[in-house]
């Protein structure tokens, strides 16, 4: 059976959220929208963001707080070292 098209979107966000951290489009610090600004930014679901934001934020690339509020981990060095090992993964 194929993927659903929940799934679907959860990888894409996933992928887009983390690629604009590798790339540098998202800076170490810097800010990201809040669930719901995201969720109508994309047109997805709010549920889709918050669980795909989950998943970056077990990667450590992103933090929370209690706020709501989201932001990119200031860890310059980790965020480098997962972009260094994701590509030797794609690359190998």
């Amino acid at each position: 059976k194929g993927v659903s098209r929940c799934g679907t979107y959860l990888f894409a966000t996933y992928k887009k959220i983390r690629c604009a951290i590798y790339s540098g489009q998202l800076s170490a610090g810097e800010k990201i929208p809040s669930v719901r600004e995201m969720a109508k930014i994309l047109h997805i679901n709010p549920n889709t963001v918050m669980r795909a934001y989950k998943i970056v934020s077990n990667d450590k690339l992103i933090v929370s707080y209690r706020n709501g509020q989201y932001s990119v981990t200031t860890d310059e060095q980790y965020i480098a070292k997962k972009r260094e090992d994701t590509a030797k993964v794609l690359c190998c």
